[in-house]
């Protein structure tokens, strides 16, 4: 009974680590700035987050035939579940629900890393344009006098930089 809601959670675990370890092979080449690999990436996240999407929807079915097959209410916490198993079987659940914690940290973590990195290059990169070309800092004014958007004069850098 508990056999389907192991299974689901591992799976859960093992795409969600996949996603991790994905996001830092972005991150790389990101700094190598291979845009077509980068988009390659993008695309297999993408697939990626429906097969999660899937695997946690099994995971939460199984989780709730599980609660049924105990006569659980369905608003008891995870620890309420584990608590009406027998030992074995409880501290096997237990060993998946942490390792799919640590699975979502590590996803946590690989995306934080990831927008930190582009956070900065593109401060970075903000801040030598306006080092290079002081005169297009900050407001930008017409001939009127008028307040207008930097961005009617957009500066093209060549992609491979």
């Amino acid at each position: 009974m508990s056999e389907p809601l192991k299974k689901t959670m591992a799976d859960e675990a093992r795409l969600l680590n996949e996603y991790a370890a994905r996001l830092g092979a972005l991150q790389r080449t990101v700094a190598r700035r291979d845009w077509e690999a980068v988009e390659k990436h993008i695309a297999g996240l993408r697939n990626l987050t429906g097969e999660i999407e899937r695997a946690e929807d099994a995971r939460l079915e199984a989780y709730r035939r599980l609660k049924a097959s105990l006569s659980i209410a369905g608003g008891a916490s995870f620890d309420q579940v584990l608590s009406r198993l027998e030992a074995p079987v409880r501290e096997e659940l237990a060993e998946q629900q942490r390792g799919l914690r640590i699975a979502i940290i590590r996803v946590k973590g690989a995306a934080g890393l990831l927008g930190y990195y582009a956070r900065t290059m593109a401060d970075t990169s903000r801040a030598v344009l306006e080092e290079l070309f002081p005169h297009r800092k900050g407001r930008m004014y017409s001939r009127s006098g008028r307040a207008r958007a930097t961005a009617e004069e957009s500066l093209m850098l060549d992609g491979k930089y």
